[in-house]
């Protein structure tokens, strides 16, 4: 057959073939089987997969508009501040806010105090308060090293000699403006006791006035401090302080009031310690009381002031040769103790008040009357304590033991000292047992152990709980009683509670 036939005859056997496989899925489908197996198998064409294109990151665009946005927002934040402090407006915060502000913030010389606030607070919130409140501190503390504050040696401190309790006095502390630079006083603060009534500068001429803290002070000129001590509650030696801060690189200055109080009242004892009272005991004590200078005055106890007195204390309260209206300048008070007081601590407080009126700072009466209020009249007083302890047949130096944290396996012991007060009794029956609060049994029985000594030449026993040590890897905290039973009927029982802490990280010490 040659070439022609053999073409001839393929085509007619697959032309319907081919008609059929027209359409061009199943011509693919097919194509590799109606492949002449001679020709090579075709390479299909490469998958190529569609790469999602990365989105531009604008985050970093962001952040740097809202930091700008609020660099903007405190700008014009300061800004109204500043104008706020200069025309001294009050009211509105801002334009647009209605609620009403209570005063305007101040601004310090020398510095912002408002700088890095976070704009969106309020400006009278207390967090807001506490930051500016720690600038205006780290304002107080630069310092200019051509500055410096002159006060001659000696004259920082000043003795106002011996006065009577209620006197208020007054002093004035000089210095002056040195250095090379101006000076700016920060801050005059005085200590409990004392107030600053003004600060005044010199000028050209030596004429003083009032000093604006922040202030700049050329060099040469004179400061003055004018301070002064109430020594309403105070007496003996007294010490009043006050701290000068400027811009000096040598800090605070510290200047000092001193003086001797004589207190109105002088009082001897100031407190009745009755010690130890056997149970049916009784007990007196006197105190003196007498006003420094003689001077007659009427005297009461407080009795507001006590809440209830111990079963078995009385007091009475008499003067000493009186005048007609039942006066004098010497007092006594006298506290008993009956057989009626209970087993146990006793302790009294009593506060005694005279009818002369303690004088009135004239500042702040005339503050008072402006605010349309009055100030409560104080009287000159005094104070007396009195404390005792009531044995009964039996008594413990303590009524709590602390274990306190220990590891599993340590061992700690705690002893309690048991007295007897009773001649006619013995130490011979005491019976010591454990048990849980409440009364309620005490599981970890097993891990302590109880042992009663006697005290040489003492009429007592030491009575030891000992831990003996809690198994490895306890994490646990206990409480209970130690129950001690003194033998005899009529005596009752005392407990002795105990607690600790069992943690297995503890370190050995």
């Amino acid at each position: 057959m040659n070439l022609l036939e053999t073409i001839t005859k393929r085509a007619s056997v697959w032309a319907p073939v081919a008609l059929f496989l027209s359409a061009p899925a199943w011509a693919s489908a097919l194509q590799p089987v109606l492949q002449d197996p001679a020709t090579p198998p075709a390479t299909p064409p490469p998958v190529v997969k569609e790469v999602p294109k990365p989105k531009p990151d604008t985050s970093k665009d962001e952040e740097l508009a809202k930091k700008k946005r609020i660099l903007e927002e405190e700008a014009k934040r300061k800004e109204e501040l500043l104008r706020r402090k200069q025309e001294g407006v009050q009211g509105k915060r801002f334009p647009g806010d209605d609620k009403p502000t209570v005063k305007p913030i101040p601004v310090k010389q020398g510095g912002d105090p408002t700088r890095g606030i976070n704009p969106k607070l309020d400006v009278t919130s207390s967090a807001d308060k506490a930051e500016l409140a720690r600038r205006e501190q780290e304002q107080l503390m630069q310092s200019d090293p051509g500055a410096k504050l002159v006060i001659e040696f000696g004259s920082e401190r000043f003795d106002l000699g011996r006065l009577m309790q209620g006197d208020k006095v007054q002093h004035t502390f000089t210095m002056q403006a040195g250095g090379t630079t101006p000076l700016k006083i920060r801050q005059v603060k005085p200590s409990c006791g004392c107030t600053v009534g003004s600060v005044d500068v010199a000028d050209a001429e030596g004429n003083f006035s009032p000093y604006n803290y922040g202030d700049p002070i050329e060099p040469g000129r004179s400061v003055r401090v004018n301070a002064s001590m109430d020594t309403t509650n105070k007496k003996n030696k007294v010490q009043v302080r006050i701290q000068v801060m400027s811009n000096d690189p040598a800090g605070v200055h510290a200047l000092t009031l001193a003086a001797e109080v004589q207190p109105f009242l002088v009082v001897s004892p100031q407190m009745i310690n009755f010690g130890d009272i056997p149970l049916g005991g009784q007990r007196s004590q006197t105190v003196d009381i007498r006003t420094s200078k003689g001077e007659p005055v009427q005297m009461d106890v407080d009795r507001t002031r006590i809440a209830a007195m111990p079963a078995g204390m009385t007091y009475e309260l008499l003067p000493v040769n009186p005048d007609a209206a039942g006066k004098s300048g010497h007092w006594q008070l006298k506290v008993n103790v009956n057989s009626e007081a209970l087993e146990g601590p006793m302790n009294a407080a009593f506060r005694l008040v005279t009818d002369v009126e303690m004088p009135v700072d004239p500042a702040k009466e005339t503050a008072a009357v402006e605010r349309g209020s009055h100030i409560v009249p104080q009287f000159f007083s005094t104070n007396v304590s009195c404390a005792g302890k009531i044995l009964g047949s039996f008594s413990l130096d303590r009524e709590y033991l602390s274990f306190g944290l220990f590891r599993p396996g340590q061992v700690v012991p705690r002893s309690v000292r048991l007295t007897c007060n009773e001649e006619a009794m013995a130490l011979d029956k005491v019976q010591v047992h454990l048990q849980g609060r409440d009364g309620v049994p005490f599981e970890l029985t097993d891990l302590f152990e109880i042992s009663v000594k006697p005290v040489a030449g003492v009429k007592a026993v030491d009575i030891e709980l000992r831990m003996k040590g809690f198994p490895d890897g306890t994490d646990q905290s206990f409480n209970g009683e130690l129950v001690i039973d003194p033998g005899y009927p009529d005596c009752p029982t005392k407990n002795v509670k105990f607690t600790g802490i069992c943690r297995s990280g503890v370190e050995q010490r």
